[in-house]
């Protein structure tokens, strides 16, 4: 059974029964009469699709055209509004679409997908979207898999209509030359030299089905309504996140970068002398010849690898290598540094604007979670001096709030465990509460809490142990195991009753409503008799696998929605105090603002109190809170 099966279970209607409204001619405005005539008629809808079309999704992009579609009279209409088109046909000027478009969005809720997008985009056209309902937040509600679909994918599964993409209508063919001076053709895309009628056809499909797709979904995202209202209250907050960007030190990266191109050199001159040659070390072929030829190792193999006979020169190889020759430990050092110059230091400096970085940030991961892209901001290397390459505005100082051991405090309150509770109101935690009970140092309490409690057996358990630097035998990790769940009968029973309810509704749910589907849990879950004589599932590691997403789901969804709430409440805090700070990112448990340094002691209690008093758990929440000159100094 595929999710789109799953759905149609409890769905309210079958997913092909929805009436499409076909686009078959273009309404483009040109007039600033007709669109003051048009604009009475959008206003009476009191809602309204938005799509806009810019010159890029760069920070420097620019207006091209506006789309909007309203439903009067059980019938949807539309319009293209042009504004930054290469072309002799005279377009409306910008200034008065702007006044039109604020008049709308003052009386309209306005519905789009990504809204994000819109949102950052027409700020700089001073443009305000007080009342908004992003579609994205709806499809995610509906099937959690949709979060990385764009607007066509969902639209083609749910509604069966298909339309270009961009890419395809706005490209042209240029000539250049290359890195060795070469002249080539390559496509670009040129969304203002298209033509206005290609383009507003475009655009119109986008909203008119936004529209039909916001339709199409509210009846069946009723119960996600409390989710859905948070997200709408974390967007204005992203935005500012992302227009606001973060600084870094430019001059620093250079040096940085000079100290690890000077790094990889010595690393290289060592590999080729152990050896006795020089070679390309980024090939793998050449690598294998390397490793199992020339040095004689013994080979390792991926089975997946097609190519090179299976053999394969990746980490985890490597890793098995490093006692039997320097070179494999030498490269392991080579790839490490030659991910922090690519990652942390050359894509800065190639994405940097005018001395900042300006992440974009997706709030509707399945989980719940932020993720984060160009660059990606929520991976940063916890390496200092990376993270020191991070600074303040001119003049300012960084305020770091950190929940403490949050997903310990969500689990304690889902479980119940009287063990648990009364160590976090004893001021503890969980990783002391089984340093304690199972006799072992806190660095090993932190290695295994979470693996056993997201599922992980005593096999894999010595496996994850082994990583970290200890030594267990199989048996004494099932011994392990076993003491844990002997001193957290609570977690124990909570865990097995929510993997039931899971398996029953094929479904779980976070805290505060956060949905995730789970069709195929019981697609391989016939019992049978192991080759071992014990009772267990055909596909048994893919189930093992769907029962740690349920788990995960519960305690790290219901950690992003406490941090999500957490956001809105110092946001709108700062804003009470007239933008005493202003918050720049979001990782994982932790929040950076940055503020004037003779503000620093009240925003600090600012995010600390409104950061533990966004939600109420049958425990206390616990914020630490830093204040330094570079992101190292308060991480």
């Amino acid at each position: 059974m595929d999710r789109r099966e799953y759905l149609s279970l409890f769905s309210e209607a079958e997913l092909n029964d929805c009436q499409v409204t076909e686009i078959d001619r273009t309404v483009n405005i040109l007039d600033e009469e007709y669109l003051k005539v048009i604009t009475r008629s959008i206003k009476r809808a009191k809602e309204v699709s938005l799509d806009i079309e810019t010159t890029g999704v760069h920070k420097n992009a620019e207006l091209v055209g506006v789309g909007l579609a309203w439903e009067e009279e059980k019938e949807i209409h539309s319009i293209y509004i042009p504004v930054g088109h290469i072309t002799n046909i005279e377009q409306i000027p910008i200034n008065i679409v702007r006044k039109v478009l604020q008049d709308i969005f003052n009386s309209c809720l306005v519905i789009a997908f990504n809204v994000n997008f819109e949102k950052k985009e027409l700020k700089k056209y001073k443009l305000e979207i007080p009342n908004f309902h992003d579609v994205r937040y709806d499809a995610v509600a509906y099937d959690d898999a949709y979060w990385k679909l764009s607007l066509k994918e969902i639209c083609d599964e749910l509604l069966g209509v298909k339309w270009n993409n961009i890419k395809e209508i706005c490209t042209k063919k240029v000539k250049e030359r290359n890195n060795k001076g070469k002249l080539v053709t390559r496509k670009v895309l040129d969304v203002p030299g298209t033509s206005i009628s290609i383009l507003g056809d475009y655009c119109r499909k986008d909203v008119v089905y936004t529209l039909q797709l916001r339709n199409f979904l509210k009846k069946h995202v009723e119960y996600a309504t409390p989710i859905i209202n948070l997200e709408r209250r974390v967007t204005p907050v992203v935005v500012d996140m992302e227009t606001r960007g973060i600084r870094v030190d430019i001059p620093a990266i250079h040096k940085k970068l000079d100290e690890v191109n000077a790094g990889l050199e010595n690393i290289s001159a060592a590999i080729f002398a152990s050896v006795g040659k020089v070679f390309d070390i980024s090939s793998p072929k050449q690598l294998n010849k390397i490793l199992y030829e020339d040095l004689g190792l013994p080979e390792q193999k991926n089975y997946k690898n097609k190519t090179e006979g299976g053999l394969t020169t990746d980490v985890t190889a490597l890793h098995s290598l490093k006692d039997l020759h320097i070179v494999p430990n030498l490269l392991l050092q080579f790839r490490e540094l030659d991910h922090l110059r690519s990652t942390y230091l050359e894509s800065p400096l190639k994405q940097q604007v005018s001395g900042r970085l300006y992440t974009h940030f997706n709030q509707t991961v399945e989980s719940g979670r932020f993720s984060s892209s160009n660059p990606n901001l929520q991976n940063i290397d916890n390496d200092e001096s990376i993270r020191s390459l991070f600074i303040p505005s001119e003049g300012m100082c960084f305020i770091d709030a950190d929940y403490s051991q949050i997903e310990g405090r969500v689990v304690a309150h889902l479980s119940q465990d009287p063990v648990l509770l009364e160590y976090y109101r004893q001021g503890g935690d969980i990783h002391t509460a089984t340093s304690e009970k199972l006799g072992i140092e806190r660095k090993l309490s932190k290695v295994i809490n979470f693996a056993i409690i997201y599922g992980c057996n005593p096999w894999k358990l010595t496996q994850i142990m082994g990583k970290e630097g200890y030594d267990y035998s199989a048996k004494d990790a099932k011994e392990l195991h076993s003491s844990f769940w002997s001193n957290y009968c609570g977690i124990k029973k909570w865990r097995e009753r929510e993997i039931e309810k899971a398996h029953r509704t094929k479904q779980t749910f976070t805290l505060y409503g956060r949905r995730r589907l789970f069709p195929n849990i019981n697609e391989y879950g016939q019992e049978i008799t192991t080759p071992w004589g014990k009772p267990g599932f055909q596909n048994e590691k893919i189930i093992q696998g769907i029962e740690r997403e349920v788990i995960s789901t519960q305690v790290q969804g219901s950690s992003a929605d406490i941090m999500k709430f957490g956001m809105v409440d110092v946001d709108h805090a700062f804003k009470l105090r007239n933008n005493i700070a202003h918050l720049l990112l979001t990782v994982h448990d932790e929040l950076l603002a940055e503020c004037y340094p003779e503000n620093a002691e009240e925003v600090k209690f600012i995010m600390k109190n409104r950061m533990e008093d966004c939600v109420s758990l049958s425990l206390p929440l616990v914020v630490e809170v830093k204040q330094g000159l570079n992101w190292s100094q308060v991480h």
